[in-house]
């Protein structure tokens, strides 16, 4: 008589229950989202080109419309730590060294001829500088008013910096004799993007 081996029911199969499906899918979403935020985060930096990052406020109009007053930037306080700022750089330094901090763009470097232009514009190598696009909608006062500043023709001593804010009308910087040229020693980093501002549209701009 032949042995009678029995089959398990359907009852007695182990399954996956709906639990375990949904906890791998968790898992599997969480590692996703993972990888994802890791892969910004490195992008962040490789595009910033710094990884020791600082926020300031800002407490006055002279860079304004690419950066007003009360809004908050990112900088990289290690932008410069292996190469000098070139033109059109935002950069942060003390001015006199160990005293206040200011934020201005550089507009002319070391052997740079600079001068005053027709219409308030600024003149370097002979050429009128280009400024940048303005990102967002600014937050600008425009009840307040200023008047051009005049100042002359010169040449930028060698690992020297012309400054200027782009507010050229109310900024002081190095078209003034007492204000003169920004040093390297002075330099601090350099002004990446605005982290906070009034304005939505402000949010994360890039300062270029």
């Amino acid at each position: 008589m032949a042995e009678m081996i029995p089959v398990p029911s359907s009852a007695s199969i182990k399954r996956p229950c709906a639990e375990t499906k949904l906890i791998r899918l968790l898992l599997n979403l969480g590692a996703v989202i993972g990888l994802l935020i890791a892969a910004a985060v490195f992008l962040f930096f490789r595009t910033v080109n710094s990884f020791e990052l600082r926020a300031f406020r800002i407490t006055s109009d002279s860079m304004c419309p690419t950066i007003c007053l009360n809004e908050r930037i990112i900088a990289g306080m290690d932008a410069f730590n292996r190469r000098t700022p070139e033109r059109g750089e935002v950069i942060l330094f003390e001015h006199p060294p160990g005293g206040q901090t200011f934020l201005k763009r550089v507009v002319a470097v070391g052997g740079d001829t600079i001068a005053p232009g027709p219409a308030n514009a600024i003149l370097v190598n002979g050429e009128s500088m280009d400024w940048p696009f303005v990102c967002g909608d600014p937050v600008m006062d425009k009840s307040a008013s200023g008047e051009s500043i005049e100042f002359k023709a010169l040449t930028v001593p060698k690992d020297s910096f012309f400054v200027v804010g782009d507010n050229l009308n109310r900024s002081l910087d190095s078209r003034y004799p007492g204000f003169g040229f920004v040093q390297r020693d002075m330099i601090q980093g350099k002004a990446l993007f605005i982290c906070w501002s009034r304005r939505t549209s402000r949010l994360g701009c890039p300062i270029r």
